[in-house]
């Protein structure tokens, strides 16, 4: 028989033993609410590619703005495919130079696993490489590990997001000419009014963008594919350029230029890649930055294609509303508009919104990242080119839902452009 003591030593055991589970109970359940996504295991968890770091020196990733943005600064680095992938060192700078603390970088992660995986239901996996990449930024994100006391991000970065549609720089149409890119142009369904009592010989084909300029146009873009794979300048349709391509592959028979968006952080490396505008040679891709910031109308701060500062625009290199214009002919260019990332926080300073401005709209509009990246593949002109992930939900913003119609139709009883 045990004695008393014998007794109470074992009760006061069971009691501690008890408290100590039930402690352990309450820490496992408040811990799981905040490492649930590093918890979960992505369906395609081990079969990727990794990246070779090859990182620039740079002084700053991520640059406070203001009180509730935050810019950030993706770097260019090749995977073992020798695929540029872009990247951007986030945690450790919010959590080391801004103090972030645990919870801050908490709402961080799940606020990039909605915007960057395959969680987000507007992703578009059409193209294998888009849902590469989206695996890519998806298994990157769920091995963050951030500890709550403290606060510290192992795994956390860099973060990815994404890269070009694979084998962009070694296309076909890379090496092969404007007319057998493009061997017929005829205006699409889309572009014609109704004419129920006439038959397609009949009609009278309103006058479009002249195969001269598209062909310049084609030769410049089909340049610019492996000079901004070289010097690692990410890049995609924009605007206009975008529409026709979601429409038809082509630009928009009565547009006379092509739209681009850059990444605001490359603006240095495009400046520096730039012709001096007494090197520019026709029939040669030229690259031609405007002088100063940006400015929509007059005045701003110009130059001509002579060097000289002049008020208005007067010339293809007078602009000051895009950072650079390619062409290779006067007269017939592609402007490149950039965009910058950036972070948004409320009030508290917990993070909100994780999108993009377009240069032109900062202080007005945060796109949704989700419309943006990964970057997918889309066509002009013959070309494979990258594009936004969604374009719809991009192009529904800039413009409205009814976007796919085109403003003007071609009447086939004149032969003229008649608004819709």
């Amino acid at each position: 028989m045990l004695s008393n003591g014998t007794k109470n030593r074992l009760t006061y055991r069971y009691i501690y033993l008890l408290i100590f589970g039930c402690l352990s109970l309450i820490f496992v359940v408040y811990y799981l609410q905040f490492v649930k996504p590093v918890l979960s295991v992505p369906k395609n968890f081990g079969k990727f590619r990794q990246v070779t770091t090859r990182r620039q020196n740079s002084s700053k990733s991520v640059e406070f703005l203001q009180s509730d943005i935050y810019r950030l600064y993706p770097e260019p680095e090749i995977d073992e495919n020798n695929e540029i992938v872009w990247q951007v060192e986030l945690f450790k700078p919010l959590r080391k130079k801004h103090g972030w603390n645990a919870t801050q970088l908490k709402w961080l992660l799940d606020l990039l696993i909605k915007n960057l995986t395959d969680s987000n239901t507007n992703a578009n996996i059409s193209d294998p490489q888009t849902e590469f990449n989206s695996g890519r930024m998806e298994e990157q994100l769920l091995r963050c590990k951030i500890d709550l006391v403290s606060s510290s991000t192992d795994g956390c970065d860099p973060i990815s997001l994404g890269s070009f549609p694979e084998n962009l720089s070694n296309q076909l149409a890379l090496k092969q000419t404007f007319k057998e890119n493009n061997p017929v142009y005829n205006l699409s369904r889309m572009y014609w009014q109704p004419m129920s009592n006439l038959n397609s010989t009949e009609l009278l084909e309103c006058s479009k963008t002249s195969e001269g300029r598209r062909n310049l146009l084609h030769d410049a873009l089909q340049r610019w594919i492996p000079f901004a794979a070289k010097h690692r300048i990410w890049w995609s349709l924009a605007f206009g350029s975008l529409i026709g391509s979601m429409r038809d592959g082509n630009i928009i028979p009565y547009d006379s230029d092509m739209d681009l968006f850059i990444l605001g952080s490359d603006e240095q490396k495009i400046r520096q890649l730039a012709t001096a505008r007494k090197n520019i040679t026709v029939g040669q891709l030229n690259l031609v930055t405007r002088p100063g910031p940006y400015c929509p109308v007059n005045p701003g701060k110009r130059m001509n294609c002579q060097g000289k500062t002049v008020q208005s625009l007067g010339d293809t290199c007078s602009f000051c509303g895009p950072l650079a214009r390619l062409f290779m002919d006067y007269g017939n260019y592609i402007d490149l508009f950039p965009i910058n990332i950036e972070l948004r926080t409320n009030s508290e300073g917990f993070p909100v919104n994780f999108g993009y401005t377009i240069e032109e709209e900062e202080g007005k509009s945060v796109y949704e990242m989700s419309s943006l990246l990964p970057l997918s593949r889309c066509h002009m002109m013959g070309l494979e080119v990258p594009c936004p992930n969604h374009p719809g939900m991009l192009l529904e913003r800039l413009y409205n839902k009814n976007w796919r119609i085109p403003y003007y139709k071609c009447n086939g009883k004149n032969g003229q452009w008649e608004s819709v």
